[in-house]
This record gives C-alpha cells, sequence and structure tokens, in this order.
C-alpha cells in the first residue's frame, strides 16, 4: 500500500483525484472499519486505504491489528482528529509537482533495490528501515526473521555506497552489528502526530552508518522538550561521553539530565 500511495501522489492525475476525495472523505468509524477490511483492486484504492489508515489509526500503524484513534467509543478522540483535509490535500498537490525529481517507487525487495542502485552513478545513498526487531508482528504486515536480519547485516558490511541504517534499540541488534566498527547512535524517539500537537516519549532508536562522521541534528529555532542527539565536544572529558542532552524549553526549569554514551555492541 505504501508504494502504491508515492505512486499515485507522483502522478499528476492520480494525485489531483486523491488531493479531492480527501476534502471529502468521511471521518468516521464506520468509513474507518470499511477501509480496514477493504481489499483495494487498483492502484487508488490502494493509495487512499494507505493514506486514511495512517492518518486515523493509533500510532499511524497499517498492521491489521491497529485500532482506531480514538477507540470503539470515541470518548476521548474523533477518529479523524489526525485528519486535516486542507492540509493534506495541499500536500499532495505540493509533492506532485516535484514528480519530475522521483525517479522510481518500487515495491522490490530490499536486496533488489540495493543491488540496482548499487551499480548506478555518483550520488546514490541508502537510508534503510528494516522492520524493527521486537514486536514487528504488532507493527508489519511482513517481518524479518532471524536469517533475514542477518542477510542484510552482511549485505551492508561490503556495500561501498553510503548508507544509514534505523533499527530499534533492541540487545540482538547491538550484538548483530557490534563487531564491524561502524559509527553509531542511539536517538530518543518521540510521538509527533499527537492530537494536540505535543511530543511524548515512546522509546529509543539506534543509527548505524559506514559514514565517517554522522551528520549532527538539524539547526532550528523551534524549542523542543526531550532528549536530543547531540555533537559531541572533543576536549571535555565530560562532554565526549555524551550522547544526548536535555534541551531547555523556557517554560521548564532547566536540569541537568545526562545519559552516558551507549557501548553499542560492546558493553551491550
Amino acid at each position: 500500500m505504501v508504494a502504491s500511495l508515492w505512486k499515485c501522489v507522483f502522478s499528476k492525475d492520480d494525485s489531483e483525484w486523491l488531493a479531492d476525495v480527501v476534502r471529502s472523505i468521511p471521518l468516521t468509524l464506520d468509513y474507518w472499519l470499511y477501509q480496514k477490511h477493504l481489499y483495494p483492486t487498483d492502484l487508488r484504492q490502494s493509495a487512499l486505504k494507505c493514506l486514511y489508515l495512517n492518518r486515523t489509526s493509533f500510532s499511524g500503524i497499517l498492521h491489521e491489528s491497529a485500532g482506531p484513534i480514538g477507540g470503539k467509543a470515541q470518548k476521548n478522540w474523533a477518529v479523524g482528529c489526525r485528519f486535516n483535509r486542507e492540509k493534506l490535500s495541499s500536500r499532495i498537490l505540493e509533492l506532485s509537482r516535484l514528480s519530475d525529481r522521483v525517479i522510481s517507487v518500487s515495491e522490490h525487495s530490499w536486496v533488489e533495490v540495493c543491488n540496482e542502485w548499487s551499480n548506478k552513478g555518483k550520488g546514490v545513498f541508502f537510508y534503510l528501515d528494516p522492520p524493527f526487531y521486537h514486536k514487528a508482528e504488532r507493527l508489519y504486515r511482513f517481518v524479518f526473521n532471524d536469517d533475514d536480519h542477518s542477510k542484510l547485516r552482511n549485505h551492508l558490511a561490503v556495500l561501498e555506497r553510503p548508507w544509514i541504517l534505523s533499527y530499534d534499540n533492541a540487545s540482538e541488534i547491538r550484538d548483530l552489528y557490534g563487531s564491524y566498527g561502524l559509527n553509531a547512535r542511539i536517538i530518543d524517539n518521540t510521538y509527533s502526530a499527537h492530537p494536540l500537537g505535543g511530543n511524548s516519549f515512546i522509546g529509543r532508536e539506534l543509527i548505524y552508518s559506514n559514514l565517517p562522521v554522522l551528520p549532527p541534528p538539524a539547526r532550528k529555532k523551534a524549542k523542543h522538550v526531550g532528549l536530543s542527539v547531540r555533537k559531541l565536544e572533543k576536549g571535555n572529558p565530560i562532554l565526549e561521553n555524551l550522547i544526548r542532552i536535555r534541551i531547555h524549553h523556557p517554560q521548564i526549569p532547566f536540569q541537568p539530565d545526562y545519559e552516558r554514551r551507549a557501548a553499542i555492541g560492546k558493553n551491550g
């Protein structure tokens, strides 16, 4: 469904259709149930189902086990509280106008995609986001077994193109990648799709890369409450070992809340 959505967005006729439907589609529990149990028969149906369930299901999860925002009772939140019709439709049309920058949208396996693009010219960069190791069955329609995780690791170990990989903070993944001497970070993951626009801490992710130096976080004026990855400072024995530092919010008293850098894959 995800590939169908992007194929639809980057097609002029299909994107206009999708943007138009988004402006008037029902935002009700009954329609959520209809989309949940729908078996799409064409590209447009599949794209709409993907977008609709992503914006109306808990945490945007497309897996069949995910329920609607607000639950069946719809007591505290309405199923459509994250479905901003005008914003979504305008974004679809804006992205469609960038279709000349998109070379392809594929539903091929990661092996096929990596092999194909490894042989392309300069400027190829891989970002890989495989199914997480823990609780994958609750999040994805298709998951990796241990052999699949190992196969990906073995492929990346010899991949010469620059790449970044994201995973859940699982000890099994640390052990799998720990002996390769890769650049790595732990980042805090927040649920930024809160109906009121807040951020809730929901876990940590591992970032691995064959880049010699991982890029620092973007410099923005916007305030952020929580723990953020920071660029390590050389020469300071305290800051050298820090990987996250609490960012000050003007309405919250600042409290030093540092965490030592995790010895990813070495000390568990």
